[in-house]
C-alpha cells in the first residue's frame, strides 16, 4: 500500500481536527498550509459523514482538489526542505 500524504488549507480542515492537533501538526512557516497523511484525513471525514470522494478507476487512489505526494518520493521531500516548509536548522 503506498502511503501518500496530502497538504491541505489549515482554514479547509479546521472543522476536522482539533486544536491540539492542529497545533502539533507539521505545517509550513506561514501556518497555513498542513501536511496531513491521506489515512487520516480520510478517517476524519468519514466520522464527519462528509461525501465520499472519488477513486481512480486505473489506481484505485483517492483523488484530492489539494497537492499530494508518496512518502519517501523526491517531490516531498523537495517540498519539506524547501523555504516554505523547512525551518532554518532543517535547511541547514
Amino acid at each position: 500500500m503506498i502511503m501518500r500524504y496530502v497538504v491541505v488549507p489549515i482554514d479547509d480542515v479546521r472543522g476536522l481536527f482539533t486544536a491540539d492537533e492542529l497545533e502539533h501538526a507539521r505545517k509550513d512557516n506561514a501556518g497555513t498550509r498542513m501536511i496531513v497523511h491521506e489515512g487520516t484525513l480520510l478517517s476524519k471525514r468519514e466520522r464527519l459523514g462528509l461525501t465520499t470522494l472519488p477513486m481512480d478507476a486505473a489506481t484505485g487512489l483517492t483523488e484530492w482538489t489539494y497537492p499530494v505526494y508518496e512518502h519517501g518520493s523526491a517531490e516531498l521531500d523537495a517540498l519539506l526542505q524547501s523555504d516554505e516548509w523547512a525551518s532554518m536548522e532543517e535547511r541547514m
